[in-house]
């Protein structure tokens, strides 16, 4: 989120040559919608200790908290949704990391309690039109294996939320339309348009509820083709193809012009390796002069079941490029990469505790960020009726 702290060159550049862009990062938080008819309540709350205990801005330890109440109501062929993001806490990347990923992924930087979600969907049969304020991440781009990661990078992807202004992505949502249609036994082809800029969270939508379709912010369009092969309670067998363009005006990088539009182009894995262990890769491309992250991949192995618990460990890497057109004002910029390793256990159905450790490498995308260990621990709270 652009609210998050950058080193100050690289906050500067950006700034001077993307006026109008949301250059943030993202959390990766998303839900998901039952699909059971009557009326359901879902209460859950993440909170996670997070301690830089060397490199980063300074070292210190905060903690980050997020409440979610889902509101969820359907028939036969119908349903109806909204979702409130409830925060408290401090941001452990703004506070002491000052990585560019963000660490929490459900750290909202201080923002205010917000709407998020707030929709209607008709089902026909194979396919479904869904209507009102969507936020992309919770049906497109995601990874069953990845979702098991605290960092943000494994959220929304960074040519997402770095590239476009104020995207549709956690926390946020705008007014839309999203189509979808059964393809096969497995396979989901999917597409929407989306309003192209939510607001500024801090300023002129703080509680989600400013709903207004602007003429500058233009329009984000959507579209992807996804498999998904998994069988109950075993490793995730899934694939995605996806694609965007946002039909705004864009700064070109290479000689600070206006262009039209911005598109990207992603590609989305969970292989099963064994019955035990599953393999995850994202790679996504958009724009490179247009672009203040160009490329960005993430991949991982999670392990089901370890140790005769239902407890999933997983080793990531993720690999964020910033654009080096920015060379000239900031000439170590670079790219950033996170390594985490974490553990999720379930200790009941309702809690769960997951130890978490990050090893980011160019902190903040540049050559001088140097190396940040960060240590922590999240506690997951999840109710529904």
């Amino acid at each position: 989120m652009r609210y998050h702290n950058r080193t100050p060159a690289l906050a500067a550049a950006l700034a001077l040559c993307a006026p109008g862009q949301s250059l943030a990062q993202d959390s990766g938080a998303t839900e998901e919608v039952k699909d059971s008819s009557g009326f359901h309540i879902g209460l859950d709350y993440a909170g996670d200790v997070i301690a830089v205990v060397d490199g980063g801005i300074e070292t210190g330890t905060t903690y980050t908290g997020l409440g979610n109440i889902n509101l969820d109501f359907g028939g036969n062929d119908w349903s109806w949704h909204a979702n409130i993001y409830v925060p408290h806490g401090d941001s452990p990347t703004a506070e002491h990391a000052g990585d560019f990923a963000v660490v929490s992924n459900i750290d909202m930087g201080g923002l205010d309690p917000r709407l998020q979600e707030f929709w209607f969907e008709r089902r026909f049969g194979e396919t479904s039109i869904r209507a009102g304020m969507l936020a992309a991440d919770t049906e497109f781009w995601g990874s069953d294996n990845g979702a098991l990661y605290v960092s943000s990078v494994f959220g929304a992807p960074s040519i997402v939320s770095a590239n476009l202004p104020n995207p549709s992505i956690f926390p946020t949502a705008t007014l839309g339309v999203r189509f979808d249609m059964k393809i096969g036994d497995d396979g989901v082809f999917r597409a929407a348009v989306l309003d192209g800029d939510a607001g500024d969270p801090e300023v002129d939508n703080r509680h989600g509820t400013d709903v207004e379709l602007g003429d500058d912010g233009g329009a984000l369009i959507l579209a992807e083709y996804h498999v998904d092969r998994t069988g109950d309670g075993s490793v995730p067998l899934s694939y995605r193809f996806s694609g965007y363009y946002h039909t705004a005006d864009f700064v070109d990088f290479s000689d600070l012009s206006v262009r039209k539009g911005q598109w990207g182009l992603l590609g989305v894995f969970d292989l099963p390796v064994s019955d035990k262990v599953g393999w995850f890769g994202r790679v996504g491309y958009s724009n490179r002069h247009r672009s203040v992250v160009p490329w960005s991949f993430e991949t991982g192995v999670n392990i089901y079941g370890l140790f005769g618990t239902d407890g999933t460990l997983g080793l990531g890497v993720g690999w964020v490029q910033l654009n080096r057109d920015f060379d000239v004002l900031v000439p170590d910029i670079s790219n950033e990469k996170i390594i985490e390793l974490t553990f999720d256990y379930p200790v009941n159905e309702y809690f769960s505790i997951q130890p978490d450790i990050q090893y980011i490498l160019n902190t903040g995308g540049t050559d001088s960020g140097g190396e940040t260990l960060v240590v922590g621990v999240r506690g997951k709270l999840s109710f529904t009726k």
